[in-house]
């Protein structure tokens, strides 16, 4: 894992920020690497990160930022004088293990995030393999209540759950036809988005594929009931039908309100009424891009 104080691109341009802003160590007694925010002065929040693999009674590798793998070199990336090694955030567990045929091994990697110390101390210490799989448990369970209070489909639950990971974990490649580009994240601000939470944007270009509105306002519904924050920006595609098929979407939305769980809203544009250059922005910024809108669900 690569922890980041900065957005995607960010962290791809200038890695040296998070080295400034980030201390890496594993704790040998709780067994687990952890990254600190560095506080600049005493009224700083704190912020902390941790991993663990559990269920694993095996000698492991790690390594940091400034180890690399420490067990088996021993021999430190950043001795306090000399960097040896490029300086890159990382926090990585590495094992072996050995399975003939039929065997099977199950172990969790368990990611946390704290405000404090003593709180991610504590979680630490009373993790157990039976606390995580009741917690899985919750979590399937949740699943189910969430489907059924929204009278979800067969099988919608699977395709929105693949599509949150996509928009949370999966990263986006670097494309070249950004890098004659100068983008700010307050270019978006016109439109009345942030840009602090991932962009999911929505191209509709024929007018038979409005209807989608419905998939799409299930789909927040779904995204707010399991407290995940997303921006949704349906773009209506420049042709002779844009102002009759923004008119049909804008109304459907007028008419839908959200429980305000978490951040994020459904946006509607019109490219008709964008420059280019906001047309590419938002082609940057976005997440995930969903061009055919019958591949929304599947």
């Amino acid at each position: 894992m690569e922890p980041a104080l900065t957005d995607y691109m960010t962290n791809i341009v200038h890695p040296s920020f998070n080295n400034l802003q980030i201390e890496m160590y594993y704790d040998e007694e709780l067994e687990a690497l952890i990254a600190e925010k560095r506080k600049k002065n005493d009224e700083d929040t704190e912020l902390y990160v941790f991993t663990k693999l559990l269920n694993i009674p095996l000698e492991q590798d790690i390594e940091t930022e400034k180890s690399k793998l420490s067990s088996l070199t021993d021999e430190k990336a950043y001795d306090g004088i000399v960097s040896k090694y490029p300086l890159w955030p990382v926090m990585s567990h590495r094992t072996k293990i050995n399975l003939t045929k039929y065997e099977r091994q199950e172990f969790y990697y368990i990611i946390g995030v704290f405000e404090n110390k003593y709180k991610m101390t504590n979680a630490i210490v009373n993790l157990s393999k039976e606390q995580v799989e009741q917690q899985r448990q919750m979590s399937i369970d949740l699943n189910l209540v969430t489907a059924k209070y929204l009278k979800l489909e067969e099988g919608k639950v699977a395709v929105y759950n693949r599509l949150i990971y996509q928009l949370l974990f999966e990263k986006k490649r670097p494309d070249e036809k950004f890098w004659n580009y100068k983008f700010d994240q307050s270019m978006l601000w016109k439109y009345s988005i942030s840009g602090d939470i991932p962009i999911l944007t929505i191209k509709i270009d024929r007018i038979d594929k409005v209807g989608i509105v419905k998939d799409i306002v299930q789909f927040m519904e779904y995204v707010k009931n399991r407290r995940v924050d997303i921006d949704i920006v349906i773009m209506i595609e420049g042709n002779k039908y844009s102002d009759k098929m923004y008119d049909y979407i804008r109304k459907a939305l007028d008419r839908v309100t959200f429980l305000d769980y978490t951040r994020g809203n459904i946006y509607l544009l019109n490219e008709q009424n964008m420059t280019v250059e906001d047309r590419t922005l938002f082609d940057f910024v976005s997440k995930k891009i969903i061009e055919d809108v019958d591949t929304f669900l599947g």
